[in-house]
């Protein structure tokens, strides 16, 4: 089988955001059924921040019946340390625009735990 285009080292450019968001979001749908083929659980580190909020918003949009949310993890790369209902947070954004929006178990979503009452502190709670 040939290499996923997600995992290809071959540089692409796209004319705009909406672009690139929509090629993200079918190589990335592309990459999870073609990796639980094998396996049983798929893990992703989201981005945060206002770039990813298009691909989050297509996956959850453009997914059902292609992607099996039951089977994936979401993780945080990074996270603002403000509460999770705070308008900078990362957790939220991806709260509005992906995980309220797809079938994934609560349990399958893992923000980095703010209210533990330092970045220290949540650091270690999420490591």
């Amino acid at each position: 089988m040939p290499p996923s285009p997600i995992l290809s080292q071959k540089v692409r450019a796209f004319s705009d955001l909406e672009a690139l968001s929509r090629a993200a979001a079918r190589d990335l749908t592309a990459h999870v059924r073609e990796t639980l083929d094998g396996q049983d659980r798929y893990t992703l580190a989201l981005a945060g921040g206002n770039t990813p909020k298009r691909l989050y918003e297509l996956l959850a949009a453009e997914s059902e019946g292609t992607v099996p949310w039951s089977d994936l993890h979401l993780f945080w790369g990074d996270e603002r340390f403000v509460p999770h209902d705070h308008p900078k947070s990362n957790a939220r954004m991806v709260a509005e625009t992906l995980t309220d929006h797809v079938p994934i178990p609560n349990d399958h979503v893992h923000p980095i735990p703010t209210q533990a009452g330092s970045p220290e502190a949540a650091a270690v709670a999420y490591a």
